[in-house]
């Protein structure tokens, strides 16, 4: 999603802070 916090915005509905 947009709001990820040390990863990649990947625009999706999943916002996932481990994701890189």
């Amino acid at each position: 999603g947009i709001f990820m916090i040390g990863g990649v915005a990947t625009g999706g509905n999943r916002e996932d802070v481990n994701s890189l």
